[in-house]
């Protein structure tokens, strides 16, 4: 059964201001393909949408600077979207909200401090290591980028409390877990920390740089977690897992997020956003300038829902799924035989099996 407007009412927006960016990360899913900045009016609608729908449901509004491009390029719709919506918190005197940020912290301090100070949140892609930084992340100009990253890393640590780096594991790093924690400690205190295996999906798929091997990975990231354990200057967490199980399996993948692209587009996949072929697969809606609206394809909306379900049915059973964070952006697709043909990551599925297995080791350990 489709979905009817008044049913589609989401209290969590991402806003995707731009696909430019100042990097020029080696594993990078996006082709920065579009010069295009999220068109201001759009971005208010968005939020207005979102945080309107908070306020009448009494749940908590979600705005999140996320996508395919660095937010802080945008800098005065940045700040402007930011200042709106404290001004919807104060028209409304509805202060349950929250403004998170991922970037990757090449910026200047002022505009680093500034987000310490108007964000409830932030993370921050660090791979952490002076060389590995260097390696993974370069400037466009191919300039390293660690050492106005670390500046800008200490200055979130310091001023923002709910500040976490996300570190991507690579074939580079994928035996020097233990010692990126170390590093951390050492430099950022008790700063959260995810790391991330690399997906080659989007750009990456044409890049020469490689995710570990899977077997390796699990080895060093569990020797990594007990180091975690035992050191608690350090929190460190796997990106597909939560650290705790839910009691109860969510179909969390059938929520179709509120996404917004700088061309207006709504997408339910980052990812396969960037796939220039199959762009167009995860996208249920769009802006409409004349009448200053979202327009939804609730049909659409069904088929992806569809999709979800078919592809992760599996799930359902999986010894995994109290932890599981997979969801949309893992669905990969390829054309076959002049038909799409849809799956999830195997790879993924068995680290995220084994490392919840080591996680369920860990509780019953604590129960004991």
């Amino acid at each position: 059964m489709a979905l009817t407007l008044m049913e589609y009412r989401p209290t969590k927006v991402t806003l995707n201001l731009t696909e430019l960016c100042n990097c020029d990360c080696r594993y990078c899913y996006s082709y920065h393909s579009s010069t295009n900045f999220l068109d201001i009016e759009c971005a208010k609608s968005a939020i207005r949408f979102a945080f309107t729908n908070s306020v009448s449901s009494k749940k908590h509004f979600f705005l999140r600077y996320y996508g395919t491009g660095e937010p802080t390029i945008a800098w005065d719709l940045l700040t402007k979207t930011v200042e709106y919506t404290k001004s919807l918190s104060q028209k409304y005197n509805y202060t349950n909200y929250g403004i998170h940020i991922c970037t990757n912290g090449v910026m200047c301090q002022s505009h680093a401090m500034w987000l310490a100070n108007n964000m409830s949140g932030i993370n921050l892609s660090f791979d952490i290591l002076e060389e590995i930084q260097n390696i993974h992340r370069p400037a466009k100009n191919n300039n390293d980028t660690f050492d106005i990253v670390y500046k800008n890393a200490k200055v979130f640590s310091k001023y923002n409390n709910n500040t976490m780096f996300r570190t991507t594991i690579t074939k580079h790093n994928v035996n020097r877990q233990v010692e990126t924690l170390e590093y951390a400690s050492k430099h950022f205190g008790g700063v959260p920390i995810i790391f991330q295996l690399l997906y080659k999906v989007g750009a990456c798929s044409t890049k020469d740089i490689y995710p570990p091997d899977d077997i390796n990975f699990i080895k060093k990231f569990i020797a990594a977690h007990r180091y975690f354990i035992k050191n608690k200057n350090v929190q460190l967490s796997y990106s597909e897992l939560r650290d705790f199980p839910l009691e109860n399996f969510e179909h969390h993948y059938l929520t179709l997020p509120f996404s917004v692209m700088p061309d207006g587009s709504i997408i339910a996949n980052f990812g396969q956003s960037q796939n220039l072929e199959y762009k167009n697969v995860f996208k249920f809606g769009e802006w409409n300038p004349n009448n200053l609206k979202f327009q939804i394809d609730y049909e659409k909306m069904e088929k992806i829902k569809a999709i979800c379900s078919k592809i992760f049915s599996e799930c359902e059973f999986c010894s995994c799924n109290s932890y599981c964070y997979r969801d949309r952006s893992d669905i990969f697709i390829r054309k076959e035989n002049n038909k799409l043909e849809f799956s999830l990551g195997k790879v993924g599925c068995k680290i995220s099996r084994e490392i919840g297995s080591y996680y369920n080791s860990i509780l019953s350990n604590l129960k004991n």
